[in-house]
Formats: structure tokens, C-alpha cells, sequence
């Protein structure tokens, strides 16, 4: 399953040859259909996903 996300994104300039960097967005379970288990303390899982993504560019 697939589906589009777009991320918040805020980049810093560390240097003239370097970036970094932080990704974030959040997703449902149900948009992958990825059921939440019923299982002892899984039951107050929530449907939202929050995906965030660190990052350091350096120039080549």
C-alpha cells in the first residue's frame, strides 16, 4: 500500500558545504491497513503515526 505524506521540514545551514535538518509528518495506521492488535496494554494505541526523519548533507 501506498500513499502520499508530506512533511514539515525545517533545515538549518551548519556551514558552506553542510546542511541538516529535521522531517516530520504524521499518518493513520489505517491508511496502510495496519491493524492495531488487540493484545493487554496495546488497546490505547492510537490510529496516528508520527514519522520524523533527522538529516545531515554535506557537499561532495
Amino acid at each position: 500500500i501506498t500513499a502520499p505524506v508530506t512533511f514539515d521540514v525545517s533545515v538549518t545551514a551548519d556551514s558552506d558545504t553542510q546542511i541538516s535538518g529535521l522531517a516530520q509528518a504524521t499518518v493513520q495506521r489505517a491508511t496502510y491497513d495496519l491493524q492495531i492488535p488487540s493484545a493487554p496494554g496495546v488497546a490505547d494505541v492510537t490510529d496516528d503515526v508520527r514519522l520524523e526523519l533527522s538529516f545531515v548533507a554535506t557537499a561532495q
